[in-house]
């Protein structure tokens, strides 16, 4: 029982992680272009609301 909480405990971190830092990765890469002075660059995050009504 213990190693099956374990794992699902490392399940669900996991996909956390890829949560927050898959969009993060997005985010420093349209802030790198903005960086050098190009303004037209649009942040494409392609998200679903999870817990909506």
């Amino acid at each position: 029982m213990l190693v099956f909480a374990v794992a699902v405990a490392a399940a669900a971190g996991y996909w956390l992680l890829r949560a927050v830092t898959t969009p993060m990765s997005k985010v420093l890469q349209v802030v790198d272009v903005m960086r050098t002075g190009d303004l037209t660059q649009r942040l494409q995050l392609n998200r679903a609301i999870c817990c909506a009504r």
